[in-house]
């Protein structure tokens, strides 16, 4: 339903959906991001429709420094019947994965490395991690030198590639979160 609209404009809305969509088709499911101390709050309405769910304890630095394995464990135990798609939300805060510094480099990897962990453990299918550009889409912005591009991709794949291995025998795929761009395409 939209929000905010009159009747006349929602009975509009709805007519053109029942026209373009058959009655078979299936229409998307809201899923949710929650922190696993909100889990038993919302566990009956995520796994009615199996909806998809993200944890999002793991972008918090005192989390991944915690005793993160008990919060684990008590979101297993909720979860138990739920079979919709589970992701966990990597750290970010002072993540940035173009770091060329190698000792900020190595905490990157570290920290991302404890949240594999995390969602190996949590059985999670996906990390979304932050894409350090922000430029993306800005007609006043532009990205610089392709000299500075290219160091910057350098030192994306080269922590990246250190967490390819874990994520596999994880099996959690790392998704590029590109919040920061005017113009997605």
């Amino acid at each position: 339903m939209l929000i905010n609209q009159d009747d006349a404009a929602v009975a509009e809305v709805e007519a053109m959906l029942a026209r373009t969509q058959p009655v078979s088709s299936c229409v998307p499911v809201v899923g949710a991001a929650l922190e696993i101390a909100h889990l038993a709050s919302h566990v009956d309405w995520l796994i009615s429709d199996q909806r998809d769910l993200e944890i999002q304890d793991t972008v918090h630095p005192a989390f991944l420094d915690g005793d993160w394995r008990s919060a684990v464990k008590q979101a297993r135990s909720l979860l138990a019947d739920f079979r919709g798609r589970l992701g966990i939300h990597g750290p970010y805060k002072g993540i940035w994965i173009n770091a060329e510094d190698s000792l900020i480099a190595n905490a990157v990897v570290q920290r991302l490395s404890t949240a594999l962990t995390i969602a190996g453990e949590l059985g999670a299918t996906h990390m979304v991690v932050h894409s350090p550009f922000t430029t993306f889409g800005s007609p006043f912005v532009t990205h610089g030198s392709v000299a500075q591009k290219n160091r910057e991709m350098c030192a994306i794949h080269a922590i990246l590639e250190r967490l390819l291995p874990q994520a596999e025998k994880t099996g959690c795929t790392l998704v590029l979160e590109n919040i920061y761009d005017a113009n997605p395409r």
